[in-house]
């Protein structure tokens, strides 16, 4: 008898941890299930949201493009001007100095000499301790270098500006060459 006892209680233990780890697996599913929910409602909105975005990129992107272009363009515009301020910079220097040198010289030696002794030291004042012509021709050498240089986001820019205004350009050109006179009869408007 005492050895039934013995057998019985190993065997009520092992049915009550059967059952405890029943209960346990059944809550672990129960919690995964909860959090696999969780995780898929979060995945859901995240794909909502990368798909919205992506919608407004490429409603938005030929508009970046056309701003880009418009860049390009002043760009182009910036470097003409730039390169024209600089050639007239020096010119007007250079024909400044010369227009400037032969009246001085005959005011000198006559009754003007302190208006022309004056009027040089203004314009020295104006130009500075240093040479406007050759501050005028760095400044437009540094722009040249700048827009010249293949791995510089300026040169890079003006490149892009200079070949869309060819190309608008080409554009235009074709287009005014098929406008058609009134007649309809196909012919290029003379």
């Amino acid at each position: 008898m005492f050895r039934t006892a013995v057998e019985e209680v190993p065997n009520h233990l092992q049915n009550f941890a059967f059952l405890a780890l029943g209960i346990l697996a059944i809550v672990l599913a129960i919690f995964m299930a909860w959090v696999l929910y969780r995780v898929t409602r979060t995945l859901t909105a995240v794909e909502d949201l990368v798909v919205t975005t992506t919608e407004e990129m490429r409603e938005t992107l030929p508009e970046v493009r056309e701003s880009l272009g418009h860049v390009n363009d002043i760009t182009a515009g910036v470097n003409v001007g730039l390169r024209t301020v600089g050639s007239g910079a020096t010119e007007m220097s250079d024909r400044l100095r010369i227009s400037l040198k032969g009246p001085a010289n005959a005011a000198a030696a006559g009754p003007g000499r302190d208006q022309v002794e004056s009027l040089r030291n203004r314009t020295i004042e104006l130009s500075g301790s240093g040479d406007l012509g050759g501050k005028a021709k760095a400044y437009a050498e540094r722009a040249r270098t700048v827009v010249n240089d293949p791995e510089h986001p300026v040169g890079k820019a003006v490149r892009e500006g200079v070949a869309a205004a060819r190309r608008r350009r080409q554009e235009l050109e074709t287009q005014s060459s098929t406008v058609t006179d009134g007649t309809d009869n196909g012919k290029p408007e003379a």
